[in-house]
């Protein structure tokens, strides 16, 4: 695997274990920055780490989620897919990759 980064190996650990992962969006969710904690939440509450990495646009975190086979059509999340949290968000290069994955634009 290409050398890519401590933060992004950092990203993608925490994206693949789903105990940490829900627990980051428990103490801070990117589609609620406004929200207080809520510990209650489990996996089905939250979105996929594919539309999470797209609408903070990490960039390598986003490929290397579709290269181990995310849904790039996962429906979920604030802006409703990874997509267009990415467009909203002003993230071209995942945009762009997300539509070379094949995530449909309508």
């Amino acid at each position: 695997m290409d050398d890519i980064g401590g933060t992004n190996l950092l990203s993608i650990e925490l994206f693949s274990q789903r105990d940490a992962f829900v627990n980051w969006i428990r103490l801070f969710d990117l589609n609620r920055p406004w929200a207080k904690p809520d510990v209650t939440r489990n996996l089905d509450s939250v979105s996929c780490p594919q539309f999470y990495a797209s609408q903070a646009g990490l960039i390598e975190s986003a490929r290397l989620l579709l290269e181990q086979g995310a849904d790039v059509n996962a429906q979920g999340g604030e802006y409703g897919n990874a997509l267009l949290a990415a467009s909203y968000r002003g993230h071209d290069a995942i945009v762009q990759r997300l539509i070379e994955e094949g995530a449909e634009v309508d």
